[in-house]
């Protein structure tokens, strides 16, 4: 007896860029680790944007977002309190 086994489609490799589609609110769009990322309206300018971003998308980070820098905070900063004045 033999096994039949589905295809249930191709599956993308690693290295392989994510292909943009067109949503219905008229941006281009691509599917990057289960997140719908958008890329604009004119098809050129997401699939620069789209390869411009593409690394920092993969490695699960948001290139549109700058990174905050911790500012660390001095014990002494913490405590100084400006005094109530008292009516």
């Amino acid at each position: 007896m033999s096994t039949v086994q589905s295809q249930r489609g191709s599956r993308r490799r690693k290295g392989d860029l994510p292909s943009l589609f067109l949503h219905r609110s008229g941006q281009w769009t691509a599917k990057i680790k289960g997140r719908t990322i958008y890329f604009g309206r004119d098809q050129a300018e997401a699939m620069a944007l789209l390869l411009k971003e593409k690394d920092a998308w993969l490695a699960g980070k948001n290139p549109r977002v700058p990174e905050q820098r911790s500012r660390r905070l001095s014990p002494s900063s913490t405590l100084k309190r400006t005094p109530l004045k008292r009516w």
